[in-house]
């Protein structure tokens, strides 16, 4: 939302040359077979309301895979060091569309900020994308992060500014991820689990499923908040699970 406004109101770049790009990380929502567990429900209306409110044309993709499905496929669940949901939910489906086009000039605008971890702050604002093909392609792919240095508090104030609602989300959430996402906190964790109680319980099988847990470490204090978090915790350690690379909630 805040790399549109920027595109359309600092930039000044033409609406017919902003497409609004959106990547599902739980596959083709027509599909039977695939669960939306991490995709938040309230999205397909958001953008559409977006699309409409902008005047901006959109378009929502994903993969041949679901993120339980590459979640199962590997067996563990993504972590900050390996986080596989994004690049194959997110980057290389985005990387596969934009090959379709040749003999062309894109920017990408993504909104990550330095301010919401370490990691990002230390990436750069602005290069070259992987999509980028020299020679009979001719596809030259820029990337930028244009609200990289902006403040959360900015960001609202700028959807303010010019009277764009922000993602229903963030009304349980500071950031607009996946619904279960590994970076929630333990209240933003307690608040969704509450909010989709069977996907949750799904959530917790799929650790039983794979012998994985889906957090870190076991004195997290996510594990104090979530109310039935003794007896799971009891129950795991009674019948063996490994805590191994992450921990349960």
């Amino acid at each position: 939302m805040a790399t549109a406004l920027v595109a359309l109101h600092g930039y000044k770049i033409p609406k017919e040359k902003i497409k609004l790009v959106h990547m599902r990380v739980d596959g083709d929502p027509n599909d039977p077979t695939k669960r939306q567990l991490f995709d938040w429900p309230q999205t397909d209306a958001y953008l559409q309301y977006l699309s409409n409110a902008l005047d901006l044309e959109l378009f929502v993709i994903w993969g041949d895979m679901s993120l339980e499905e590459r979640i199962r496929e590997r067996g563990m669940f993504p972590s900050s060091n390996c986080r596989f949901c994004t690049s194959y939910t997110k980057r290389d489906v985005y990387t596969k569309w934009v090959r379709q086009f040749d003999n062309c000039k894109i920017l990408l605008l993504t909104g990550e900020r330095s301010e919401e971890s370490t990691a990002r702050a230390e990436k750069p604002e602005f290069m070259y994308h992987p999509a980028q093909a020299t020679g009979k392609k001719n596809r030259v792919v820029h990337w930028l992060k244009p609200i990289k240095s902006m403040l959360k508090f900015q960001v609202r104030q700028l959807a303010a500014d010019f009277g764009v609602a922000l993602h229903p989300c963030y009304e349980w959430v500071s950031r607009c991820s996946c619904k279960f996402c590994i970076f929630n906190t333990a209240t933003e964790m307690q608040k969704t689990s509450a909010l989709f109680p069977e996907d949750w319980e799904y959530l917790k099988q799929m650790e039983w499923d794979l012998d994985h847990t889906m957090k870190r470490k076991k004195d997290m204090p996510l594990l104090k908040k979530i109310k039935f978090r003794c007896f799971y915790k009891y129950e795991k350690r009674k019948r063996g699970l490994k805590y191994g690379h992450h921990e349960c909630f």
